[in-house]
């Protein structure tokens, strides 16, 4: 996961629809995790509160997605479709596949889906890059959501309301969110070499071919 960092360069396009506002990356996720994520939206949205989404579903059903633009009609667009003259726009659905982990990269916060529904996605993809990182209460069999918790940079949520704490905890502490940053990117070199060590060992005990 930290060669993704190491390779990673800038999408033009995305950094102009962030636009240096504070910006939430949402990737792999699925109808409960977005109602979890548009509820939270919602309240920051009516207390006029400025935040802007990238959401990557898991599947690309236009359907779902037609549904969530027509809910947020005035501030939603499609990667597809957005343009820099579309500047008010808060909501950008990524509606193709294969840029979700550049994406973290412009991440004040990572939402990773799946712990609501069928099981947590990839979530060192978005800690390489040291945003805190929020997922739903079904994690139990993921060591890794485990101990990015017990590091102090991943975050499990039940609802809406904890989510929205959690946000307005972290956006309004910037020494929180720095100390937040340098955990995870700490537990990501910490998990360097974890491959390597785990052939090592199936070599030992004679599960695999040196």
């Amino acid at each position: 996961m930290s060669d993704n960092v190491a390779n990673w360069q800038e999408i033009g396009k995305i950094a102009e629809f962030v636009n240096r506002r504070p910006c939430w990356v949402c990737g792999s996720t699925w109808p409960e995790d977005e109602k979890v994520i548009f509820e939270t939206f919602q309240s920051l949205y009516t207390h006029n509160q400025d935040v802007c989404l990238i959401i990557a579903p898991h599947e690309i059903h236009e359907e779902r997605i037609d549904k969530w633009t027509e809910t947020f009609r005035e501030v939603s667009t499609r990667y597809s479709q957005w343009n820099i003259e579309e500047n008010e726009k808060s909501i950008l659905w990524i509606d193709h596949i294969g840029s979700l982990s550049k994406l973290y990269a412009y991440a004040d916060l990572a939402y990773v889906g799946g712990a609501f529904e069928k099981g947590l996605h990839n979530i060192l993809e978005a800690i390489a890059f040291g945003c805190p990182t929020v997922f739903g209460p079904t994690y139990d069999k993921y060591p890794e959501a485990e101990m990015s918790i017990s590091q102090g940079g991943g975050f499990s949520i039940q609802n809406s309301n904890e989510f929205l704490q959690l946000w307005n905890k972290i956006q309004s502490d910037p020494q929180l969110k720095s100390e937040i940053s340098r955990k995870n990117k700490d537990f990501v070199q910490s998990q360097k070499g974890a491959s390597l060590q785990i052939c090592q060992w199936l070599q030992e005990v004679g599960f695999l071919q040196s």
